[in-house]
């Protein structure tokens, strides 16, 4: 029965996510090269502020896919150039303005697509995670912004899970990957290159025996890495750190529960965020993680000092928030009440009509919303550990999407092993 439950855990969609984007159905993303946008990503698409929160605008998830046919997008992020990158069930797309998108080809074009990641250094060059000719996965890199993907810098025989490219360190990669033998038992493996993926190395992680491992962030410091290990049948999860490549990993915190949102902020605070109205953070120099009581946290950012948190829209009566105290009190920012209108251009308002006259219907958006107005996306500062208006109910004519399709999922996963604990 294990070996069934743990192979049920590796086929769920939208489960290998990376970069601190663990499966939620939420990311909030700050493109560098513009200043004052703001990208919420959602389970129904992007929407997209160019004033700082003030203004908000809907793209359609359609738009991103292409239209393919159950072509769920399961992860969204920014390049150095502020381009957009939108990641799904079979393939990839880029965007240069958030309107017009572009399917990725050549050696990645119909493949399922797991994770992938822009090079900080160079914003043309992308890895990502797909699935190869035979059972295995592998890593595919393009050198033109995920236009086009030449042949894999590797093939792995396990199912890797995570890539990320450090940033003080060209050439610097890390990946993991799980094996599941014959019984049932699982291994993580975390590879590693130091030449832009012509050679790896590649050794177990055993810190939580059987866990998932996936990459949360990596550090400036060239040595220093931030891992995800999630056991997902005992329903507990983990934040580990090495200080030496991956050599050694020390369990920095462990909950019996599922992290939704990790950063590590540029002052070296760390963060983590949970459903359940968690939020653990690590002052720089600090051994431990205060836990604090937050939203139902989906997401987590920041931008020149400001933090931005996802939260529950109808149960935190908020979608976006932001600190300006390092988390300490917390302003909603957005709710997707708030909403003004598709976007701007033409591929927009030519592809997403139906998906914006439903979405005003789902969240009763108001007829006279304005999109040249001030946005009243909440004024009153609420402070983080009095709870940020946590089990509240829905403000009226709110509506909650509920979670994205892989969530659903990894829910009848969880209810399944919860039952079978009981007999």
């Amino acid at each position: 029965m294990r070996f069934f439950l743990f192979f049920a855990l590796l086929l769920l969609p939208g489960v290998a996510l990376a970069d601190g984007a663990f499966p939620d159905e939420m990311a909030v993303l700050a493109p560098p090269s513009a200043p004052h946008r703001l990208i919420v990503a959602t389970n129904f698409g992007l929407v997209i502020s160019e004033d700082d929160g003030m203004h908000w605008r809907f793209t359609c998830e359609r738009l991103v896919s292409g239209g393919a046919s159950n072509a769920l997008v399961s992860l969204y992020q920014v390049g150095p150039d502020s381009a957009l990158y939108g990641i799904y069930t079979r393939g990839m797309a880029r965007s240069a303005d958030g309107c017009t998108w572009s399917p990725a080809g050549g050696t990645l074009s119909g493949r399922f697509v797991f994770d992938a990641f822009v090079d900080p250094n160079d914003a043309q060059r992308v890895v990502a995670i797909g699935s190869a000719d035979s059972d295995a996965t592998a890593l595919y890199p393009s050198q033109d912004g995920a236009l086009t993907f030449a042949a894999p810098l590797m093939t792995d025989p396990d199912s890797l899970k995570s890539v990320e490219i450090s940033r003080s360190v060209p050439g610097l990669l890390y990946a993991t990957s799980f094996h599941l033998d014959k019984t049932g038992a699982g291994t993580s493996f975390l590879l590693r290159s130091v030449d832009s993926g012509v050679h790896w190395s590649r050794q177990a992680i055993t810190a939580v025996p059987g866990s998932i491992v996936r990459i949360a962030a990596i550090d400036p410091d060239r040595d220093r890495i931030y891992l995800r290990l999630t056991d997902a049948l005992a329903g507990k999860d983990a934040i580990g750190i090495s200080d030496d490549g991956g050599q050694t990993i020390t369990l920095a915190l462990q909950i019996d529960d599922f992290f939704t949102a990790f950063l590590r902020a540029s002052d070296g605070t760390l963060y983590a965020g949970t459903r359940a109205s968690s939020l653990y953070v690590r002052a720089p120099g600090a051994g431990t993680f205060e836990k604090r009581a937050a939203p139902h946290l989906r997401c987590l950012g920041e931008r020149a000092g400001h933090l931005f948190a996802c939260g529950d829209n109808a149960l935190d009566g908020f979608a976006l928030g932001q600190s300006d105290d390092g988390g300490k009190t917390l302003k909603p920012l957005f709710r997707f009440q708030n909403i003004c209108g598709m976007a701007e251009c033409e591929a927009v308002q030519a592809t997403c009509v139906d998906d914006w006259d439903k979405l005003r219907k789902s969240f009763k958006i108001a007829d006279d919303v304005s999109c040249t107005q001030a946005s009243d996306g909440g004024s009153a500062d609420a402070g983080l550990d009095g709870g940020l208006n946590v089990g509240a109910p829905p403000p009226k004519g709110g509506c909650h999407c509920g979670s994205a399709p892989m969530d659903w999922a990894m829910i009848g996963f969880l209810l399944l092993v919860s039952r079978r604990r009981r007999r």
